[in-house]
């Protein structure tokens, strides 16, 4: 009997024991991920992800995720805010990226429980985004008066109009009301201009330039004078490309002594293109 009671005691303890084990056994959350913003992925910058985590333990939660890669280049952490399901975290691309070097980036979330769960991520790194510049003179001075933006070229007033995208305005009827200058330009080809504002040309996207542009009213030749820090966005050649326009300078130049033009008056500006190509479901600018 009392070798009976031993065994009854012993399951009864083995009993708690499993169902204990059975309470605490820690339950992995479900985790998604999703890139925040838009950015280039070009090398050493910085890329975010927003982080989500679900469990079905409704007294567990996440608490921290680390982001590794394969190769080691990269690693980053972030913890969850006490309650919180998501969280953002930001990783940096290596400076010694180079162009077309892709990752894959695993997420591992870990609950309050010692829950473990992960999901992946990958991108590929484009190369840097560089800005062009161009400089449009008086037309009917000795140097360019146009612009080519498909190529980066001046243009001439021998060269075809299909590639000027940009040509300076000034005629022999300009008054001297403005100098003698007309600082605008009109489109020789089907490229087509909006003027905007309040528009960020150091976070330019694809597509912010296409909804700008969508947004206001193009032409093919500008109405106003333009004047340093105005902001153009333009559809190059009737296609699905963009270009937005900065502009950095408006320079006037003085008459000769003996009343004569040296007609070097230009308009000074940079800007970039849009590829219309797609990287990792991001349009990127180049």
């Amino acid at each position: 009997m009392k070798v009976l009671n031993y065994l009854m005691a012993f399951m009864m303890i083995a009993s708690m024991g499993i169902f204990a084990s059975c309470t605490d056994d820690a339950v992995a959350p479900t985790v998604e991920v999703a890139l925040k913003g838009k950015p280039s992925f070009e090398k050493s910058t910085a890329v975010t992800y927003t982080v989500t985590a679900a469990t079905t333990d409704e007294e567990d939660f996440a608490s921290s995720v680390a982001v590794t890669d394969a190769s080691g280049k990269i690693s980053a952490n972030a913890n969850f805010a006490s309650g919180s399901s998501s969280v953002d975290v930001t990783v940096n691309i290596p400076a010694d990226a180079t162009a077309g070097m892709a990752f894959t980036l695993t997420f591992t979330v870990m609950t309050d429980k010692e829950g473990e769960g992960s999901a992946t991520a990958s991108f590929t790194v484009v190369a840097n985004l560089v800005a062009s510049n161009g400089t449009i003179y008086h037309m009917l001075g000795a140097k360019a008066g146009a612009w080519d933006l498909v190529k980066n070229v001046e243009k001439k007033s021998a060269d075809a109009e299909a590639d000027k995208d940009m040509k300076n305005t000034t005629t022999a009827a300009t008054t001297p009301d403005n100098g003698f200058f007309d600082a605008k330009w009109e489109a020789g080809n089907a490229t087509r201009y909006v003027k905007v504002t309040g528009f960020d040309y150091a976070t330019a996207s694809y597509e912010s330039a296409k909804a700008a542009y969508a947004a206001g009213t193009a032409v093919a030749k500008l109405a106003a004078e333009v004047m340093t820090g105005d902001i153009f966005v333009a559809k190059l050649r009737g296609e699905e490309k963009y270009a937005v326009i900065k502009i950095e300078a408006v320079n006037r130049t003085p008459n000769n002594a003996n009343g004569t033009f040296e007609n070097l008056d230009n308009i000074v500006f940079s800007y970039k293109k849009s590829a219309n190509a797609v990287k990792n479901s991001q349009y990127i600018f180049y």
